[in-house]
């Protein structure tokens, strides 16, 4: 976590809770992990209902990404969760210290 204006952002629960009405871009980015067989598919949810998926196939060492534009109302509650299956694989490489996912969000416009 870099920034949390606000501490709209809970690091207990990995929530976020909106503190404004308005347009957010959300953008939610991972690579998988190179398990045979396996996928990786994670989801952006909003208030438990999944708005922007993503994907990566078959074992591949691939990105994913997803990216909207969605209204939020106040407290509107985001989360990032595995979609399926059960166990996903993600990749993270600490040798070179590159960091494989990440999830970025921020108040576009105001609609109050």
């Amino acid at each position: 976590m870099v920034t949390n204006y606000g501490n709209a952002f809970n690091k207990i629960t990995g929530s976020f809770t909106a503190p404004f009405h308005g347009l957010y871009f959300l953008n939610l980015y991972f690579e998988g992990g190179g398990k045979s067989a396996s996928n990786a598919v994670l989801g952006i949810h909003l208030n438990n209902n999944p708005i922007c998926v993503g994907q990566v196939a078959n074992g591949n060492y691939d990105v994913a990404s997803c990216s909207i534009f969605e209204e939020l109302k106040v407290n509107d509650v985001l989360n990032v969760k595995v979609v399926a299956p059960d166990i996903a694989y993600l990749y993270n490489n600490q040798i070179f210290h590159r960091n494989s996912h990440g999830f970025i969000g921020f108040l576009y416009k105001s609609l109050e």
